[in-house]
């Protein structure tokens, strides 16, 4: 479908910057119902074209819409529309938006690729989540022409911030530089491991541990079932926190990560662990509060890494992601000029696209109906002449409005 030149671009967008993860969750649609809630809300308002990205912390919506022009309370609208929200009632206010019109629209969803609204600065997660959408929204004819412009250049913009720049260059994730930091040790692969906690971070930290060749991990949850999600990975032992007390097999590395209100760890607890193991023992907290006993520390012989030395490399890598907004806002900049001009090259194309097809239905006209009894009075040497006037007319008819247009464009292009 071809979207008509005096159509409106809108980005309509909420996150972590104005509500919380749970009311956008509520936007989350199911996969098995997407493609038909999308439909139907693209439908409902009448839109040419539409862009759908929900993830744990953002939704964005991007509407093509012919002739409509959004407000607030439109937008209120089409969101409540969108709630898939079961538990909780749909609590979005008005202030909590972020819509935006034309080049201010792509401005924000270049930004959005660049990850410069991200929770986390430089992660590069959210350009393959806008891909994706982009690739599912295109597939399924939701979205068009100028959708399918658009977001080829916020892509395209996106790759350019991280390979340019070193706005994802430094680590932040906790998990990866506490794995560093484990690596850094060169421990053997068949180093004994004991992982307490199955939350996110100790997840994220078994992952290293996978691809590195460590397999021998014992995991100690609150509750048994969690600890064999872990576990299982693996193929090695669960058990619950309370049973660390008769575990007698010994570790060489202990890494923890709870929710713990207080130590899980104690000396009474480390000391029947390591049993009458005096050798020197990894210890790594990335728990807040500590999970382990800090008189363990000076009590035994520890290697010890906690949440707060990593942290403060964390805010360190942070402040030099930080560093780098001047250099991707400069591309987000130049990027918007190129798609400036994409755009009216675009609407000239489709403008254009008609004048041939016109020009040729107007000379079949003054030949076959206007000048037809005249035509058959020439001579055949005559009407071959006239063909050819006529076909040379026809070519400049089509070069000369081309011609003009380049012209238009490239004035159009000067005084921005």
């Amino acid at each position: 479908m071809s979207t008509p030149s005096h159509s409106h671009l809108y980005s309509l967008s909420i996150s972590h910057h104005s509500t919380s993860l749970l009311t956008i969750g509520g936007f989350l649609i199911d996969d098995k119902e997407k493609l038909s809630t999308l439909q139907n809300f693209k439908e409902q308002y009448a839109l040419a074209e539409l862009y759908y990205l929900s993830t744990c912390n953002r939704l964005e919506l991007v509407m093509v819409t012919g002739q409509m022009e959004l407000d607030g309370n439109t937008a209120l609208s089409m969101l409540h529309s969108l709630w898939q929200g079961n538990d909780s009632e749909f609590a979005i206010t008005a202030d909590q938006i972020v819509l935006t019109q034309g080049e201010q629209a792509v401005n924000h969803l270049m930004r959005t690729a660049c990850s410069l609204e991200s929770m986390l600065i430089g992660e590069q997660e959210i350009l393959t989540q806008m891909r994706k959408a982009t690739d599912f929204c295109r597939e399924n004819k939701l979205s068009g022409d100028r959708i399918r412009l658009t977001m080829k250049k916020v892509i395209e913009t996106g790759k350019r911030c991280y390979a340019e720049t070193r706005i994802s260059a430094n680590p932040v994730s906790v998990a990866y530089l506490a794995w560093e930091r484990l690596r850094s040790r060169n421990l053997n692969t068949d180093s004994r491991i004991l992982l307490v906690g199955a939350g996110q971070m100790i997840t994220s930290f078994s992952k290293f541990l996978r691809k590195a060749g460590y397999s021998n991990v014992i995991v100690a949850s609150r509750t048994r079932e969690n600890a064999q999600l872990v576990a299982r990975t693996f193929g090695t032992q669960a058990m619950t926190i309370a049973e660390l007390s008769d575990y007698r097999d010994g570790f060489d590395v202990l890494v923890s990560c709870t929710a713990a209100a207080d130590h899980v760890i104690d000396k009474t607890t480390y000391a029947n662990l390591c049993q009458n193991d005096s050798s020197e023992k990894m210890l790594v907290d990335l728990a807040l509060p500590f999970d382990i006993d800090q008189e363990i520390i000076s009590a035994f012989n520890v290697d010890y890494i906690n949440m707060h030395s990593i942290q403060q490399t964390v805010d360190e890598n942070i402040a030099l992601r930080k560093m780098e907004i001047g250099a991707c806002e400069a591309i987000i900049g130049e990027a918007l000029s190129e798609y400036h001009v994409m755009v009216v090259q675009r609407e000239i194309e489709r403008a254009m696209s008609t004048i041939p097809t016109a020009v040729k239905e107007i000379r079949s006209s003054a030949m076959n109906h206007v000048f037809s009894a005249e035509i058959a009075a020439l001579d055949e040497q005559s009407r071959e002449t006239l063909d050819r006037v006529l076909e040379f007319m026809e070519k400049k008819f089509i070069s000369v409005p081309m011609k003009m247009a380049r012209e238009v464009m490239t004035d159009a292009i000067s005084t921005r």
